[in-house]
């Protein structure tokens, strides 16, 4: 079966955090409005969509939603590999969530228009 209506693949993403204030203060930086970096050796190609799920360590759900990946990246020097996933689709509690993670790192809540 071919097409680009292909369902999202599934990503559970099990982080090493215990509280979603650790996941703030330590994944933050890879959490923008538009989309995240997740580190991984597990690559998809770019396009590919997907259904993620990030969840702490105890399977307490962080993140949920749909995007596509828009980047992959392997650092010869770092070793550092991932993707860049762009949000196509977030339930409430995740964009609350990555507002909330913007806001601290920017150090400013954005007015609401």
């Amino acid at each position: 079966m071919s097409g680009t209506a292909s369902k999202p693949l599934p990503l559970r993403i099990r982080l090493p955090y215990t509280t979603e204030e650790e996941f703030i203060d330590k994944y933050g930086s890879n959490v923008a409005r538009g989309g995240v970096f997740v580190a991984t050796r597990a690559m998809k190609p770019e396009g590919t969509g997907l259904a993620f799920e990030f969840v702490l360590a105890d399977g307490t759900r962080l993140l949920r939603g749909e995007g596509v990946v828009v980047k992959t990246q392997v650092d010869a020097v770092s070793g550092r590999t991932g993707m860049t996933v762009r949000f196509v689709k977030l339930d409430a509690a995740s964009k609350a969530l990555i507002d909330r993670v913007v806001s601290k790192r920017t150090g400013s809540v954005e007015p609401q228009a």
